[in-house]
């Protein structure tokens, strides 16, 4: 086995018993190293070893996402999102069928529809040959490597354009094995710092005019999240900025407290008229469970 010393000897100054002394420490190595247990692998031929992946290294691949229920009918873009760290003979099966995992290390997702799955998918997605249909009721997916489970999962019923993410921390509904469901959409944003920036506070009804001014003002876009909207005063500057050009966008709370008002309904059908995107947040597909802005 051959040694290298990235730093090179000069070709003078050194005396006869130096060089004696640096082949016994050499030696002395070679001796060592012999009596060191040799590591698990085979010959390459050019007298080097090449290491298998332990067992350790192998456990570490994983189903990370399951994606078995999407809006459209007949559940087009299903996907599975794997992390494999080394490359072999993987396969994904539901018990039912088994499918042949292509040549990819490390995080992807695989589908029988890849161009559809990957408008869902964060990860690149790709194909698979044969057939896997991921069943909404619920089932056990098992990532195996020659014929060896490497790693399995299971869900619950699935709900309508929900993805099943493993281990994570901040779903949007009760946990499903060591997983849970998030709806499609969602995605947790952490909150931002920002420095040399004014604001100024008001209390209603005693001030008003204050959050009417920047809709009249209003050049570009308005985006107004609220709970409830029952004002007309509101209604009419939000009309007045979209006549004008302006972007005006309009989310509220599906389910209030006690109900929506006649007044509120009223409201929304005014701005719906004046063709301003009005939504509300509530109904099975909602990516948030609260919309309680203040």
């Amino acid at each position: 086995m051959a040694y290298r010393n990235g730093a090179s000897l000069p070709s003078d100054g050194l005396r006869p018993g130096t060089v004696v002394a640096l082949l016994a420490v050499g030696l002395l190595v070679v001796a060592l190293l012999g009596t060191v247990p040799a590591a698990s692998g085979t010959s390459n031929g050019t007298g080097t070893v090449e290491n298998r992946s332990s067992d350790a290294t192998k456990a570490d691949a994983r189903i990370l996402e399951a994606y078995p229920n999407p809006h459209a009918d007949g559940d087009p873009g299903e996907y599975v999102v794997l992390e494999v760290p080394t490359d072999g003979n993987w396969t994904l099966t539901d018990g039912t069928t088994t499918v042949e995992i292509p040549d990819r290390t490390g995080r992807f997702a695989v589908s029988t529809e890849p161009e559809i799955a990957a408008e869902f998918a964060e990860v690149p997605v790709y194909g698979l040959e044969g057939r896997l249909r991921l069943a909404d009721d619920g089932e056990t997916l098992r990532l195996s490597e020659n014929g060896t489970t490497k790693d399995e999962i299971s869900y619950g019923r699935a709900p309508v354009g929900a993805r099943w993410l493993r281990e994570d921390g901040e779903l949007v509904r009760e946990p499903d094995a060591d997983g849970g469901w998030r709806a499609d959409g969602f995605r947790p944003r952490k909150p931002e710092n920002f420095e040399n920036v004014s604001g100024r506070a008001f209390v209603l009804p005693d001030a008003p005019g204050e959050p009417v001014a920047p809709i009249r003002e209003a050049d570009d876009r308005v985006y107004l999240a609220a709970y409830t909207l029952e004002s007309w005063r509101l209604a009419d500057a939000l009309a007045a900025a979209a006549e004008r050009g302006v972007t005006v966008r309009v989310l509220l709370e599906g389910s209030p407290v006690g109900g929506a008002t006649e007044t509120q309904a009223a409201v929304l059908r005014f701005l719906d008229r004046q063709g301003i995107d009005v939504r509300v947040l509530d109904g099975e597909y909602t990516r948030y469970t609260y919309h309680h802005a203040k």
